[in-house]
């Protein structure tokens, strides 16, 4: 699922996690993989682009 607030929809069920908002606020991750709300959405949040899978997705890491 995503973190709290981020794709949440207005139907009750597909709300985000708590957990998952602190830890994006805590390790601040470059990236944030999550399923579960039925939509292809991103939303970058302080720096963490948040990305909603919706049967596949594809993503290009650049390595250092």
């Amino acid at each position: 699922n995503s973190p709290w607030g981020v794709h949440d929809r207005d139907d009750g069920i597909h709300h985000g996690f708590d957990a998952f908002t602190e830890y994006v606020a805590r390790a601040k991750p470059k990236l944030f993989l999550h399923g579960h709300q039925h939509v292809h959405m991103e939303t970058v949040v302080n720096g963490t682009r948040i990305v909603c899978v919706l049967g596949h997705r594809t993503c290009e890491l650049a390595t250092r």
